[in-house]
């Protein structure tokens, strides 16, 4: 959560950019289930709306998960390496004893390993947002086409989310 408040702290308008144009790709990945499940309600014609549907969308789908990586992978290679400049300008700062009795292997994981985690965190936030699309716009297209499904699927995925937090949390205990 830290991260995300850093994040639309330092680039609100690069993180909202990529959050719409994940979201809308996820829309286009939703809207590309819904028309090839209308073509396959009449498979005896190809009509070229449905046609020139699925290929504006495939080529939506496209562009905006291109355009939302794009930016977010030049945007977090920018914050990696102003994070490691003020790391590296923190770890100098430290008086050598107490570099010393925090030890090199420390501080290189802080370099290195901890600096890395945050980067893949910065780039799972395109497809976390596409998924979360995906997901709405295949329970809205669900509803639509059975409520009663998607109230059994909804169930089903409050059921599981409640056992497996469960178990998450007994693991974690132990």
């Amino acid at each position: 959560m830290k991260l995300l408040v850093y994040l639309f702290r330092t680039a609100r308008g690069v993180m909202v950019l990529t959050a719409v144009t994940a979201l809308i790709s996820g829309a286009c990945y939703a809207g590309l289930i819904a028309v090839v499940n209308a073509q396959l309600d009449r498979p005896a014609t190809i009509r070229f709306s449905l046609m020139a549907c699925f290929i504006g969308l495939a080529l939506g789908k496209i562009l905006t998960t291109m355009i939302s990586q794009m930016i977010l992978a030049r945007f977090s290679q920018g914050a990696i390496a102003n994070l490691r400049q003020d790391l590296v300008r923190k770890i100098l700062a430290v008086p050598l004893r107490q570099l010393e009795q925090i030890g090199a292997p420390r501080i290189m994981v802080a370099l290195t390993d901890d600096v890395m985690r945050i980067s893949e965190a910065l780039l799972a936030i395109p497809t976390f947002a596409m998924n979360v699309a995906i997901l709405l716009g295949g329970a809205a297209y669900l509803g639509w086409l059975s409520p009663m499904v998607l109230l059994a699927t909804l169930g089903f995925v409050l059921f599981g989310a409640l056992i497996y937090r469960r178990l998450f949390v007994k693991a974690f205990h132990h």
